[in-house]
């Protein structure tokens, strides 16, 4: 990545991350509810700094994430019987069961949803 930049480049990315702070239980239930790679090492802006990126920036839009979520859970009940047809009733129930397990986690500040942005000098 750090070759593609030119100097004075900018690197940025959208990613969901564990919520600050969370420890044993919680953490455990915050790495489950989100995608694989969830649990970073460090945070980005560390993780970022390490490889040499500076002028860090991250936007938390947890809150539009979680809009998002209940979107597409209203509309996987709403059109239901259409992907059903499309995925089967067994795989559509498990994408409605994880998005319902991902929203508890969201709202819960579990996982946050990232804008990071960071610069090449």
């Amino acid at each position: 990545m750090w070759g593609s930049l030119k100097p004075g480049g900018l690197l940025s990315f959208l990613t969901l991350a564990v919520g600050e702070g969370l420890r044993g239980d919680e953490r455990t239930q915050a790495i489950e509810a989100g995608p694989e790679f969830v649990a970073a090492e460090d945070t980005y802006p560390n993780l970022l700094e390490r490889a040499g990126f500076v002028n860090f920036e991250v936007a938390d839009v947890s809150d539009e994430f979680t809009a998002t979520i209940e979107a597409y859970l209203r509309e996987g009940d709403r059109e239901k019987e259409g992907l059903e047809g499309l995925l089967g009733a067994e795989e559509h129930a498990e994408n409605q069961r994880r998005l319902e397990v991902e929203l508890e986690a969201a709202r819960a500040g579990q996982l946050r949803r990232l804008i990071v942005s960071a610069g090449r000098p």
